[in-house]
């Protein structure tokens, strides 16, 4: 008996120590999983959020790679990550959302929307990215090469780009309004044809399902089959088997031409999928309203060209200021026609309700570190501050069709940010860390990157 309770005396430790062992196991498996996930703490001199107020002595709390929150007293566990960028202005990334920087690609003309930028994208071998990056561009829209509907962009981050892969794939559908001559043609033949698809599809809708039962697969209801249906055993499964085959027949869907499809999710207005309609002149504005005749679809314009002398002409166009719409533009003080006075463009687009977005004058790494410079000559032309902030953040990620995700600093959003040690729209201003995602992955005290 002695021997027994002894026996059970040490099986009662192991079971208690077993027990013990496995919730601290448990324990340190939870804390684990929590350091994996654990708390990010901003501590900023001043958050330039974008979409709303300037925060001065700003904490902003990121978790999992987005920000939690932003405010001048935000809450966080102690055992949270914390740095010290009170000496600095943080705002969001920046974004270039037409670029072709580091891009080989074929350039191609006519209807070939299919093509993918994606498809073809290897990421250069010099640091253009990383110059980008210390610049304080985190993401980069890369378009494809042509004329007409020469395919679909690819949105990369400029912090480690991977090959045949981006932020965003596909739905960015490049339309080039720039030779009216031809390229309306190209346009108004593929929409027709796209038109032609939607109609195929409704037509193969409306047609009633076949029946499959009696009369045998595929046979329409009333059509009599040419053989007598054969005996079935009487066995469960073959019940079950017959009950699937006795359901009718959905009539398939016609299938689209490949050129096609990103057109017909257009003009379906389904998600996602957004037309980056560039223009070269006021006239080709004109043009493109032609085409489109009063078809809506989702759409952003830019304003590619190299001379803006004439925009004034269609500021308040239907498509332009009437529709609110999202602009791209560059950074620059066009004259009027035939004199030497400059007028605000981007403010004048801003005031008509549009939402603009800059690009860089010439598509190089030198422009891209100039672009805040060629911004605070704007102001000082007349542009709101508040607008040129947004022209090279919120409404650029607009104008890829991500500023749900990009653009500004607010709850949920992608923690992409730019910390200074001066006020961003000085161009004397550094770029002192660059956040992605949470992570430091450029800190000039360090001179490098992760």
């Amino acid at each position: 008996m002695r021997l027994t309770r002894e026996v059970m005396g040490s099986l009662g430790r192991r079971v208690l120590l077993f027990a013990v062992s496995g919730a601290i196991a448990l324990s340190a498996g939870l804390r684990f999983a929590a350091a994996d996930d654990r708390y990010v703490v901003i501590k900023t001199k001043k958050a330039i959020t974008v979409s709303g107020k300037e925060i001065d002595d700003a904490t902003i709390v990121i978790v999992g790679g987005k920000i939690e929150a932003v405010g001048k007293k935000v809450d966080y566990p102690s055992d949270s990550r914390v740095i010290d960028a009170s000496k600095l202005t943080a705002m969001p990334g920046m974004i270039n959302p037409r670029s072709s920087l580091g891009l080989k690609m074929q350039a191609r003309r006519g209807n070939a929307s299919n093509n993918l930028v994606r498809d073809a994208f290897e990421p250069p071998d010099d640091k253009t990215y990383e110059e980008l990056l210390e610049a304080g561009y985190t993401l980069l829209g890369l378009v494809p090469n042509g004329q007409g509907l020469p395919g679909q962009a690819l949105v990369i981050s400029t912090h480690e780009p991977k090959a045949n892969e981006g932020v965003r794939d596909e739905g960015l559908v490049r339309i080039t309004m720039q030779n009216p001559a031809r390229d309306k043609k190209v346009l108004r033949d593929a929409l027709k044809a796209a038109e032609e698809e939607i109609k195929k599809e409704k037509e193969a809708a409306s047609k009633p399902a076949t029946q499959t039962a009696e009369g045998g697969a595929g046979k329409e209801k009333g059509e009599k089959s040419t053989s007598q249906p054969t005996s079935q055993p009487a066995s469960q499964p073959a019940k079950e088997e017959k009950k699937k085959d006795d359901k009718p027949k959905e009539p398939e869907k016609p299938k689209i031409k490949p050129e096609l499809e990103a057109l017909v999710k257009l003009l379906k207005k389904e998600k996602d999928v957004l037309a980056q309609v560039e223009f070269r002149q006021a006239s080709d504005v004109l043009h493109f309203a032609d085409v489109i005749d009063g078809k809506e679809f989702a759409r952003v314009y830019a304003f590619a060209g190299t001379s803006f002398d004439d925009y004034y002409n269609i500021i308040d166009h239907e498509l332009i200021g009437g529709a609110d719409a999202t602009v791209l533009m560059r950074p620059v003080l066009p004259n009027m026609p035939l004199t030497v006075n400059p007028y605000n463009l981007a403010q004048e687009l801003s005031t008509a309700g549009c939402s603009v977005a800059f690009m860089p004058v010439a598509d190089n790494v030198k422009n891209h570190e100039q672009i805040r410079e060629r911004a605070a000559l704007l102001i000082r032309a007349g542009l709101k501050r508040e607008t040129a902030l947004k022209a090279l953040t919120l409404n650029a990620a607009k104008y890829l069709g991500m500023e749900k995700d990009y653009g500004s600093i607010d709850k949920d959003k992608k923690a992409d940010i730019v910390l200074f040690d001066g006020d961003p729209l000085d161009p004397f201003a550094k770029v002192k860390m660059v956040i992605v995602g949470g992570e430091v992955v450029f800190d000039a005290k360090k001179k490098g990157h992760r």
